[in-house]
């Protein structure tokens, strides 16, 4: 099967540029789905380098709530929510 981070990844930051969105997010922790209002196309402590032992399969986001970065695990995340249209895993992979 092919690896689809890359292309999720891509295809995200394509559609939303670095725009606030509202994202469905499964916690582990708490064992429950969470909604965020994250800012994509973001780098954690900005020096101009960002991070450098980012995953492959993790984005880094901003949240606007808790003011901080925070890192969310693709794989995870139900859908996002962007000018009021609803986007699952599938809906970003298939974008052209």
């Amino acid at each position: 099967m092919e690896n689809i981070y890359p292309i999720y990844k891509r295809n995200l930051k394509k559609l939303i540029t670095d725009k606030f969105v509202g994202i469905r997010y499964f916690s582990n922790n708490e064992n429950k789905h969470k909604i965020y209002n994250i800012r994509l196309g973001v780098k954690k402590h900005i020096k101009g380098t960002g991070k450098v032992n980012d995953k492959p399969y993790n984005i880094t986001a901003y949240d606007r709530h808790a003011r901080h970065y925070r890192s969310f695990n693709i794989n995870l995340i139900s859908y996002v929510k962007y000018k009021n249209k609803f986007y699952t895993q599938e809906d970003i992979v298939r974008l052209a």
